[in-house]
């Protein structure tokens, strides 16, 4: 089963005829799945944003700095990226 990407807790995904067939008339339904999210120890969802903590020190803060930041894929960057002080 594929899951789209971007999907939200409690979203709702439809799988169409993977019901179990009705008695009845032996049409299968469809199944809908609700998606749980587990928490992640690194980032965590604050709207449709991805929100993770990266400490820096007071002089990276005032002067400014290229740091690298973890991605969800793995990827570690150290292009410009928004941060909020």
């Amino acid at each position: 089963m594929r899951i789209p990407p971007g999907p939200k807790p409690g979203s709702r995904i439809r799988v169409k005829g993977k019901r179990r067939p009705s008695p009845f008339s032996q049409a299968r339904g469809d199944l809908y799945l609700t998606i749980e999210l587990l928490p992640h120890p690194f980032f965590r969802f604050q709207g449709d944003d991805i929100i993770s903590e990266i400490p820096i020190r007071p002089d990276e803060s005032v002067l400014g700095s290229q740091i690298k930041v973890p991605t969800p894929d793995g990827i570690q960057s150290s292009s410009s990226a928004q941060a909020s002080v």
